[in-house]
């Protein structure tokens, strides 16, 4: 079973270490436990992050945000494979040598983009798995956008992403709809948010997010019929 926590998702923007730190209100298996867990963004020290939070340190530290995303506005960080493996190597890897396993260690963060090569979406994701000789990958790190009528494809997409990552589970740390009324987008939640429950190693998901107008009403004072259907579903 896994048990809501309610916050998604503000981005709070760490200039002197170089990252952007999700405050993520997931939903973590089997625990009650509120994570606040950094999202490197691009690439900076992240040492000073695995002491973020409680004064025990954090537990989990998420790769770079959507490398495979470019564009003006768009908000991937938009790094060649090249670049992320560097990256990974020069700020990632130091901290499963100093940290060893109390720290887990995410995947960059893709989205489920194909535009059949292996520069974007999963693809992407497969790539640096067999590329990162050596890594210490605890989990794989996942996004997705699309339509209220797409649960098929969801499903899939999560099944893909579960392969790929061969046997490491599965963040879901955004997911969102792009399109369909708000009936719709309920049902795709209803059905969605029980069956990504029963799989085994999808460990959290959260949907994108909540702000006024999404999961929250416009007086920022209760749920919205979206954020009840998430909450509660």
């Amino acid at each position: 079973m896994t048990i809501p926590v309610f916050g998604l998702s503000m981005c709070l923007c760490c200039i002197q270490i170089g990252l952007i730190i999700q405050v993520l209100g997931t939903y973590l298996r089997d625990t009650k436990l509120r994570d606040s867990e950094p999202t490197q963004y691009r690439a900076g020290n992240v040492d000073r992050c695995a002491k973020f939070g409680d004064g025990k340190g954090l537990m989990h530290i998420l790769g770079f945000n959507e490398p495979d995303m470019c564009g003006d506005g768009k908000g991937g960080a938009c790094m060649s494979m090249d670049a992320v493996l560097s990256a990974w190597s020069r700020h990632m890897a130091p901290l499963a040598a100093k940290y060893g396993d109390r720290l887990k260690l995410g995947s960059p963060a893709v989205t489920n983009g194909d535009d059949g090569t292996d520069r974007v979406g999963l693809k992407f994701l497969d790539s640096f798995l067999h590329r990162c000789n050596g890594c210490k990958i605890d989990f794989v790190n996942i996004h997705w956008y699309e339509g209220a009528h797409q649960i098929d494809y969801f499903k899939k997409h999560v099944q893909n992403a579960l392969k790929v990552g061969n046997g490491r589970p599965v963040w879901i740390t955004e997911f969102g709809l792009t399109s369909g009324t708000n009936e719709e987008k309920r049902a795709f939640l209803k059905e969605a948010l029980p069956w990504l429950d029963d799989q085994r190693d999808v460990h959290r998901y959260a949907y994108q997010m909540a702000i006024q107008g999404v999961l929250i009403n416009s007086a920022g004072n209760s749920l919205t019929d979206l954020g009840k259907a998430y909450t509660y579903a």
